[in-house]
């Protein structure tokens, strides 16, 4: 252990398996971890590593000291005590900060304090320009000496209107020091300086940080005093004077620099005593929050309704929302953009897409842009349901249509469709037109004339090697298939498309028995003409 002017430095020996130390210190003998604060000068320091300084003492006092050790099952019983007393080995330099605050017969002194000071001497008189040497000589010359670590003084008994000056020295076991600058003050009977401004509080903004504080009683004005570092007093801090109203907005910051605060009250007698010190640190706005939503009422019609939701997270500005879209990621098209106020809550943006294809894939992505960027939402995408208005055909009235095939019956290379009407027993024959459309249906019979067949079923080929499509039909009721020859030529016309009928077997459960092909006759008929 090793004491100096103001400070003692103590070591101890590592303890196996402790993670930190605990150094406990007072003026008086008998200190340990659980009645430390009850003890003059009584302070516990966490966390501490040996060699341990312990500082801001007095010189010519002794402090006692102990140390545990912690690990995560807990903390130690303390070490043997150990003491020392701090002494000087120069005079103290000159107190700074000094500042007389006036009031009703009375003038409240304060100072920063100065290392290994074990003691304060406070000079007054009536006239300027006194010091150590001369108070005793000079008019209304008077020497107080302010015991301890204490910074703060009050002379009373003073004559209301009377101009009072001041200096101070500090004390060690050497002697005393130089004096500090001279400030001077004047009590008053009527009114008093403002009393100290209280609940000062800091919030952080985008490069700014806004201060509030209670009205403090008798203020004409507040002073503000800034630093970036703790420990703002009026002296080390950048003023902001003559401040109306209980806030104020201090701007053109630093983002993520943290800044501290005091405030102080004045009026045509003086200033007041410090607030306590606030302090925050400004930190960016982020860009605007976006949410990309499903759309609605999309439509056959080509049209859609997109939806998104906006938040501009605090910023007070404007904020322009819009939609890019198209059929791919990449979009390509937007929306006329819309502007939206500041604030800090989700605000709903919808906007329509007209002119829009059938059976087309659609994205699209809400996009807001302020000051502090841009924010793209998710991709969203539809598709239109219809492909449009739907086309009807007639093909036979009550004909009850149970079957359709698509073929190009003829020599061109349009499709035409061929239907078979289960109720009216017969083929209907539609020619297509290239364009989603098809010519009047015409009609042929699929089973010959008195039989109710009942089709149900079509299908294709080219039976007799003509390179023209057939239709093979089955009939239902009647156990039989019919073959219906294209007999058709290359015109579009409907009338050219002709088919013959050949009857070729029954369709029952079991195959009939064909006659002997060197007595088989195979018989075709035509039949009527298409209806």
């Amino acid at each position: 252990m090793t004491a100096f002017s103001g400070a003692v430095v103590i070591g101890w020996d590592p303890v196996d398996g402790a993670t930190s130390y605990h150094v406990y210190v007072a003026a008086s003998s008998g200190v340990t971890k659980t009645n430390y604060e009850t003890l003059p000068f009584g302070k516990r320091n966490p966390a501490a590593a040996g060699p341990f300084t312990q500082s801001d003492l007095f010189d010519g006092t002794t402090y006692y000291f102990v140390v545990t050790a912690l690990n995560e099952a807990g903390e130690s019983v303390e070490s043997a005590e150990v003491s020392a007393t701090p002494m000087s080995t120069a005079l103290p330099l000159p107190p700074t900060g000094l500042r007389a605050i006036a009031a009703d017969g009375q003038v409240t002194l304060e100072w920063n304090s100065v290392t290994g000071a074990s003691s304060y001497f406070l000079y007054r008189a009536t006239v300027s320009g006194i010091n150590r040497d001369n108070w005793n000589t000079i008019v209304g010359g008077n020497r107080t000496q302010v015991p301890g670590g204490a910074t703060v003084y009050i002379e009373d008994s003073l004559t209301n209107g009377t101009t009072y000056f001041f200096v101070v020295t500090a004390q060690n076991s050497l002697g005393q020091s130089e004096e500090s600058a001279e400030v001077s003050a004047t009590p008053f009977a009527a009114d008093t300086v403002p009393v100290q401004p209280t609940n000062l509080t800091a919030s952080a903004a985008d490069s700014e940080v806004i201060l509030h504080w209670n009205a403090a009683a008798g203020a004409q004005f507040y002073n503000v005093y800034w630093g970036t570092a703790a420990g703002v007093t009026p002296d080390n801090g950048t003023k902001i004077s003559n401040l109306s109203g209980t806030s104020y907005t201090h701007t053109a910051l630093t983002n993520n620099t943290t800044y501290h605060y005091i405030l102080t009250a004045e009026n045509a007698h003086g200033e007041s005593l410090p607030s306590e010190e606030a302090s925050a640190m400004p930190i960016p706005t982020p860009p605007p929050a976006v949410v990309t939503l499903p759309p609605s009422e999309v439509l056959k019609t080509g049209t859609a309704i997109l939806h998104g939701e906006v938040n501009p997270l605090g910023f007070s500005g404007q904020t322009d929302v819009y939609f890019e879209w198209g059929t791919t990621t990449a979009y390509g098209g937007t929306t006329t953009p819309q502007t939206k106020p500041g604030g800090n809550t989700f605000v709903s943006v919808s906007d329509s897409l007209t002119g829009l294809l059938p059976n087309t894939p659609y994205h699209y992505r809400i996009v807001a842009s302020n000051d502090r960027g841009t924010s793209f939402g998710a991709d969203q995408s539809f598709i239109l349901p219809f492909l449009g208005q739907p086309n009807e055909f007639p093909v036979r009235g009550g004909g009850s249509p149970n079957d359709v095939v698509v073929a190009k019956f003829d020599a061109g290379d349009l499709f035409d469709l061929a239907v078979v009407n289960f109720a009216t027993h017969e083929v209907s024959l539609l020619t297509g037109n290239g364009d989603g459309t098809f010519d009047a249906a015409v009609h042929f019979p699929a089973t010959p004339p008195g039989v109710q067949g009942f089709p149900q079923h079509l299908a294709l080929g080219d039976f007799n090697k003509d390179g023209m499509p057939d239709l093979v039909v089955s009939n239902g009721a009647v156990g039989t298939m019919t073959l219906l020859l294209n007999t058709g030529g290359a015109s579009r016309r409907p009338s050219r498309l002709i088919f013959g009928s050949i009857r070729t077997t029954a369709a029952g459960p079991s195959p009939p028995t064909w006659p002997s092909p060197t007595s088989t006759r195979m018989e075709t008929t035509m039949w009527p003409s298409p209806r």
